[in-house]
């Protein structure tokens, strides 16, 4: 693995670690447990802390819907970074 392959690799680790903070914070904030979260979803607790867990990547369609059984709505923006190497 390059160097460059190496940090992109580190960029989608963090998005990912970021996604699943979010939507933690959210569930604390909304008091909702993953058991409440998988019924919203109709799927059991198990795969709720599969899809929160971040063994598998999260698709953006799921990121939406876990978060909008929630009553919050995805936003993403973009910035440049410094240095991508």
């Amino acid at each position: 693995m390059t160097r460059h392959q190496g940090k992109m690799k580190q960029f989608e680790r963090f998005a990912m670690a970021l996604v699943r903070l979010t939507i933690g914070d959210v569930m604390t904030k909304t008091g909702v447990s993953r058991s409440e979260l998988a019924r919203r979803l109709k799927v059991s607790r198990p795969m709720v802390t599969h899809i929160l867990s971040g063994r598998q990547n999260m698709t953006i369609r799921t990121m939406v819907r876990v978060l909008r059984v929630l009553g919050y709505e995805l936003n993403i923006s973009a910035k440049k970074i410094r240095e991508l190497v």
